[in-house]
């Protein structure tokens, strides 16, 4: 009786790690769109700007951050702007708006892989001999998304409605 109900949950944990590996398969999927994406993304920024390793950063989070003080500080110089257009600070708006656009792209794209590793580990460390403290570690880091930045997020949000 005892083997059958081990037998029943080692087939029930196993069918359940199937279908994350699945979701995870497809994921991965949706990461390699983003990657071809963020080629894209990066060769016209480059031919526009020529800023190909601006594109490429690893500390993405202090540019993101750069741009959205800088667009704060548009946004007030236009509201205390009276007068004439400038038309050579309008050009710099739309290269700055296209640039902080290329940068969060970028961004969105780092956190989600980041958290598709994270995910990716956790679904293949799953295991029977796994104890209840390690598994409460993995739920709890797989539902708190560590690696998505809720700011950087809620501004790619604003440019999509």
């Amino acid at each position: 009786m005892i083997v059958t109900i081990w037998q029943k949950m080692h087939m029930e944990v196993g069918s359940c790690k199937q279908g994350l590996l699945h979701l995870i398969r497809e994921v991965k999927v949706v990461l390699d769109e983003l990657d071809d994406i963020k080629a894209n993304v990066t060769n016209v920024s480059q031919r526009m700007h020529g800023k190909l390793s601006a594109l490429s950063d690893p500390d993405i989070d202090v540019k993101l951050n750069e741009l959205r003080i800088d667009n704060n500080v548009d946004k007030n110089a236009a509201c205390s702007h009276s007068g004439s257009t400038d038309v050579s600070a309008t050009n710099s708006k739309e290269k700055t708006d296209y640039t902080s656009l290329a940068f969060l792209m970028v961004g969105i794209y780092e956190m989600v892989q980041e958290d598709y590793l994270m995910q990716e580990r956790i679904v293949f460390a799953l295991d029977l001999n796994m104890s209840t403290e390690e598994l409460e570690n993995y739920c709890q880091m797989w539902s708190l998304h560590p690696f998505i930045n809720d700011e950087i997020t809620h501004q790619a949000w604003k440019y999509i409605r």
